[in-house]
C-alpha cells in the first residue's frame, strides 16, 4: 500500500496481508492467540434499508444540529449503504468510553470536519486533525480517544480494499509525479514499544462477515515492540491533491465498485462521466457541513462554497438510505 518502514523484532509474528500481496508483520512480545476473547454478537441482523418512494430526486443530510456525544465506534449513525460502500456520520465526545476495533470486512476512510482525535495502533499513535483523511487498513486494531473539543467526521466503510489509483503508481507500488499524494505527504503514526499485557481486560469490537461482536482480550492488541511492513494507517490533508492544478479534481482510492474522489467546487464544473450514485461531502460558507446524495438518473450540481474542497463517493451500485439518514436528512 505504502513504503515499506521496520521497527524492532520478536519471536511471536502477526501478519496483515492483501489481495495485492503487500503485507505488515506485527512483532508481540506474546502470542496473539493467547487468551483470547468469547465475541458475542451485537446488534442482530444487519441493518435493513428504507424503502425508496419511487421519487428520483437529491437528498441532503444535515449534521449542524446533531448532539456530541458517544463513542466514535459504536456511536455511529449509519446514513448510506451497499454491499460495498457504507457512509455514518461520528460526532463523539471525549466522555465516552472506548473500544479497539478490528474491521476484517474493510479499509476504513475517517473524513475530519471538526475537532480531533488521536488513533492508537500496533503501529503507533496517529494525530487525526480537522481538514484531514486519515486510512485505516482492514484488520488494523485501533482505537480513537477524542480531543476535549470531540470528534465529527464521516466515515467512509469499504467492504474490501480501497487502493490508490492505477494510473496514479508504478510496477513497484511508488506514487507516480502527478499522484493525489507522496510518500512525504502522509502524516505518519508514531510508533513506541506497549507491553503485552494489558493492566485490565481491553474492551474490543470486532467486525467480520457484515455482523459486529463485541469481546474483551487479557493482552492488549495494540502492543507491538516492532513492526515492518507497507500496510499501515495514514492521514494526508485535503488540500494537498491540489498542490497542482486539477481542473476536474482528482481519485484518492479507488475500489472494484466505487471511487474516492476530492475535487474543487466549481459553478461551471464538468458532469460526472460515469453511470453511478453520487455521495458529496461539502461545507458552506458559514462552515457547516452536508452530505449531499444524488441517485443515478438526477443531474449532478455544484455543492459546497465555490472554491472549497469536496469529497465524493462515486459508486457504481445503487445506495440505500439506512434508518438513522432518514432522521438527519433536510426536510
Amino acid at each position: 500500500m505504502f513504503p515499506a518502514v521496520c521497527h524492532g523484532t520478536t519471536n511471536y509474528p502477526e501478519r496483515l496481508a492483501r489481495r495485492d500481496g503487500a503485507y505488515t508483520v506485527l512483532h508481540r512480545d506474546a502470542a496473539p492467540s493467547c487468551d483470547a476473547p468469547v465475541w458475542m454478537p451485537v446488534g442482530g441482523a444487519r441493518v435493513e434499508a428504507i424503502p425508496r418512494d419511487g421519487a428520483l430526486t437529491r437528498r441532503r443530510f444535515l449534521f449542524a444540529d446533531v448532539p456530541a456525544g458517544g463513542d466514535p465506534v459504536r456511536g455511529r449513525l449509519a446514513l448510506l449503504f451497499n454491499d460495498h460502500v457504507a457512509l455514518a456520520w461520528v460526532s463523539a465526545d471525549s466522555e465516552s468510553p472506548t473500544t479497539v476495533l478490528i474491521d476484517h470486512d474493510g479499509d476504513q476512510l475517517v473524513c475530519v470536519l471538526e475537532g480531533g482525535a488521536t488513533l492508537d495502533t500496533p503501529c503507533g499513535t496517529l494525530r487525526a486533525n480537522a481538514a484531514e483523511h486519515v486510512f485505516i487498513p482492514r484488520g488494523m486494531p485501533h482505537r480513537w480517544r477524542v480531543d476535549k473539543l470531540g470528534l465529527r467526521a464521516l466515515v467512509v466503510e469499504a467492504r474490501g480494499e480501497l487502493s490508490v489509483p492505477r494510473a496514479h503508481r508504478n510496477n513497484y507500488g511508488q506514487p507516480t509525479p502527478d499522484a493525489p499524494f507522496s510518500h512525504r505527504d502522509l502524516n505518519l503514526a508514531a510508533w513506541f514499544a506497549r507491553p503485552g499485557s494489558a493492566p485490565s481486560p481491553t474492551p474490543c469490537t470486532l467486525r467480520r462477515g457484515g455482523r459486529t461482536y463485541d469481546g474483551s482480550a487479557t493482552n492488549n492488541p495494540l502492543a507491538t515492540v516492532g513492526y515492518e511492513g507497507s500496510v499501515y494507517p495514514a492521514s494526508v490533508a485535503w488540500e494537498v491533491p491540489f498542490v497542482r492544478p486539477r481542473p476536474h479534481g482528482v481519485d484518492l482510492f479507488v475500489h472494484e465498485r466505487f471511487a474516492l474522489h476530492t475535487r474543487l467546487t466549481r459553478d461551471d464544473g464538468p458532469p460526472v462521466d460515469e453511470a453511478c450514485d453520487l455521495a458529496t461531502l461539502a461545507l458552506d460558507g458559514d462552515g457547516a457541513a452536508s452530505l449531499t446524495w444524488e441517485p443515478l438518473g438526477v443531474q449532478p450540481t455544484p455543492v459546497g462554497t465555490p472554491g472549497g474542497i469536496v469529497l465524493q463517493v462515486r459508486s457504481r451500485d445503487a445506495l440505500a438510505l439506512a434508518p438513522d439518514g432518514v432522521l438527519l436528512m433536510d426536510r
